[in-house]
């Protein structure tokens, strides 16, 4: 049986919580939940895009959010220098692109998926 300890999920899982939770603890200290800080980074970083058709939210930050934002980023930065500290600028970028590659790969989980749904019905 295969040593589920190096199986990918997990080892994504395991880096994403581990910073999450000493992250929202940090948070906390600001009335802010983690889902909170995710949804205004995504108001800091998102731009118009489509029209009517497109279904989504659109989100803005207060100036107050904004405000504590600037706060919180460089916190939320230091995390990322202590998980790639004995990274070099090139092993950080690769390690970058291969997860996105990773997390574009699984992309064709969900069209299996999809192909299924329509097959069975």
């Amino acid at each position: 049986m295969r040593d589920l300890a190096s199986y990918l999920p997990c080892l994504v899982n395991r880096i994403g919580v581990r910073p999450a939770g000493a992250f929202g603890k940090k948070l906390a200290a600001h009335d802010i939940t983690l889902p909170m800080w995710r949804a205004g980074r995504v108001a800091q970083e998102r731009r118009p895009t489509g029209g009517p058709a497109r279904r989504g939210v659109l989100v803005e930050l207060t100036q107050a959010g904004a405000r504590l934002a600037q706060m919180i980023v460089p916190r939320a930065l230091h995390y990322e220098e202590v998980a790639l500290r004995d990274f070099d600028g090139a092993d950080t970028e690769a390690l970058k692109d291969m997860l996105v590659r990773v997390h574009d790969n699984i992309g064709a989980l969900e069209e299996e998926g999809r192909e299924r749904g329509r097959r069975s019905a």
